[in-house]
């Protein structure tokens, strides 16, 4: 399947997992409460996750060929959606703490889908 925006990621095996941001919000989608579900559209969703992309590249702990970070890397998740409600509006998306709060764990879904959680929840890459 092709994705238009796409990142290659490892699961817990090890083996590659291609973090696809189309099939993302399909699954944020499935697992947001309807309330959420019809107060945004596919496409913040997926202005949230890119923005969040853009956190994780400016705090250098995207994986990539030339950045050598440590295993597993550790999020300041309040800082992680401070950057994100600072620059939704930015990007004419109005959002709500709480709200992101959900997206962001909805999006959790997909990563254990893919084996890309460890027991606590934390992102493996």
């Amino acid at each position: 399947m092709y994705c238009m925006h796409e990142q290659t990621l490892h699961n817990e095996n090890n083996s590659t997992f291609y973090y696809c941001f189309d099939d993302a919000v399909e699954v944020i989608f499935r697992n947001i409460s309807n309330q959420i579900r019809f107060k945004y559209t596919w496409e913040d969703v997926m202005l949230i996750l890119e923005l969040k992309d853009e956190y994780y590249d400016l705090c250098s702990q995207h994986n990539s060929d030339d950045t050598v970070c440590e295993f597993p890397i550790e999020i300041d998740e309040e800082d992680l959606r401070k950057h994100i409600l600072y620059h939704a509006p930015h990007n004419d998306l109005e959002i709500s703490e709480e709200d992101l709060i959900e997206i962001l764990d909805a999006e959790l879904v997909y990563f254990e889908q893919n084996g890309a959680l460890r027991d606590a929840g934390e992102w493996l890459n």
